[in-house]
């Protein structure tokens, strides 16, 4: 099974929690059949530490495009986060060309970077297999329509509204439905099916073809400039992809912290307020800390400069060792 990330090479350390809680939560039995595989933007002169485990089924490169689709990332930038530049990264993009980059693989599994995974991957081995479909989970309530666009576009719930409304605010809701018929036969049908979150997705080589998703990247950033209709850029192009190939599945595949979060199978920290930022600490962050405790363990604070590789050191592996039996236990 392959797991694919992709970050700036400053949060390296943030993809190797994370593809460790995805490796110590994971089938025994099955766990050796995990590879994993991160695009960053250039290598660093020193990587942070990676388990030996981790380090003997991963792969890292850094981003490299060529002329267009280099210009292609410039210009869905510079359209898609007008209102949201704090989510503008490069390596946000990065997720479209994994497999340019990577030509061994066929299938894999997208992993944002502000994520934990606290269930065993392999249950999702079935939708895996599927090969032809792309498997999302569920954005609870939340539909397409919903997902993609700003607010002045969505139409009130109460549909039946509209009619009595005045002629310019009739107009105004038709126009996403208008854009919607770009991709769908009946634009209507995209307030019946679900919309998901790109943090997490399985996708097939054939759904990043390259002249597939060229073509349609250029087509949303022609609706952009004209209507700056759409939400979060690659939010909206995931959610526009083969819309009748996808299987959905729970919604505890990807899902922000709650109260309780026992029954989350992957913590999505989505936002601004990341676990490693937050001035105080918060109770949901902790989850998030004990996983990154579990590799960093002499790091005395997340927001310090990652200490150089030691991984030979033999304090590091007393420590390590140390923390992985509080680890079992709590």
């Amino acid at each position: 099974m392959n797991i694919y990330s992709s970050v700036d090479n400053t949060n390296i350390d943030k993809i190797i929690c994370l593809f460790n809680s995805v490796w110590l939560n994971s089938n025994k039995e099955k766990k050796n059949n995990l590879k994993f595989y991160l695009l960053v933007d250039s290598i660093p002169e020193t990587i942070p530490f990676i388990p030996e485990y981790i380090k003997e089924r991963l792969s890292i490169k850094s981003l490299d495009l060529d002329k267009k689709w280099t210009e292609l990332l410039i210009n869905f930038n510079n359209t898609f986060y007008k209102k949201s530049n704090w989510c503008k990264n490069d390596m946000n993009f990065a997720r479209f060309v994994i497999f340019n980059h990577f030509p061994e693989l066929d299938r894999v599994i997208y992993l944002d970077w502000d994520m934990v995974v606290q269930e065993d991957i392999f249950e999702l081995t079935n939708e895996y297999n599927e090969i032809d479909k792309i498997v999302v989970a569920k954005c609870r309530n939340q539909s397409i329509f919903d997902n993609i666009f700003t607010l002045e576009f969505r139409p009130e719930k109460n549909y039946n509204s509209l009619f009595t409304r005045s002629n310019k605010l009739k107009k105004k809701y038709q126009k996403g439905y208008k854009i919607m018929s770009n991709f769908m036969k009946d634009p209507m049908d995209s307030h019946n099916i679900n919309g998901f979150n790109a943090g997490f997705y399985i996708v097939s080589r054939k759904h990043l073809d390259n002249t597939y998703m060229i073509t349609l990247l250029n087509k949303l950033i022609s609706i952009q400039e004209i209507n700056n209709c759409f939400n979060f850029g690659t939010q909206v192009v995931m959610n526009l992809m083969f819309i009748n190939e996808r299987i959905y599945i729970d919604n505890s595949w990807n899902t922000l912290p709650e109260d309780n979060c026992s029954n989350i199978k992957i913590i999505h920290y989505n936002g601004q307020n990341k676990p490693w930022n937050v001035n105080e600490q918060r109770e949901i962050d902790k989850i998030w800390l004990k996983y990154y405790m579990y590799v960093y363990p002499d790091k005395k604070s997340i927001k310090s400069p990652i200490k150089k590789n030691i991984e030979n050191s033999i304090n590091r592996k007393k420590i390590i060792n140390k923390y992985l039996l509080n680890f079992l236990i709590s």
